[in-house]
């Protein structure tokens, strides 16, 4: 009866117990290196920040002024814009993916990049079937 077992057994009448608090595994860390828009990219700007200052607000802002702008300036406005959400839309995700806070926030966060991803798309294709001949 000597193996395994009673080694285990031996060690918890000697109170040994195993290690249960051992740190969680952690996602790594963002590189913290590069300029506003490899910060961007990253995500390393939290995901408040990334989500409301860096993509909410932008796009917002720019759906309201396209509203107002002659109709030869919309094809450059919303070239720019999309050129602008594809480090706003990753970071956004990569920030998401990292937060450790309430589960709903980057649920959510997620699921509003996966509706940026296919707005992006649509509007590439729009816009290549407009330029079209």
């Amino acid at each position: 009866a000597g193996g395994h077992h009673s080694a285990t057994a031996a060690h918890a009448r000697r109170g040994w117990r195993p290690r249960c608090d051992a740190p969680a595994a952690t996602p790594t860390p963002p590189p913290r290196e590069g300029g506003f828009w490899a910060q961007l990219k990253h995500g390393n700007f939290g995901l408040a920040q990334t989500y409301w200052l860096y993509l909410f607000l932008p796009n917002a802002a720019i759906n309201v002024f396209v509203k107002f702008v002659e109709n030869s300036w919309v094809l450059l406005l919303g070239s720019a814009a999309s050129a602008y959400m594809v480090p706003a839309l990753l970071g956004t995700w990569r920030a998401a993916r990292r937060y450790t806070g309430f589960g709903l926030w980057s649920g959510l966060a997620l699921f509003a990049c996966v509706i940026g991803w296919m707005s992006l798309a649509l509007y590439v294709i729009t816009l290549f079937k407009v330029l079209a001949p």
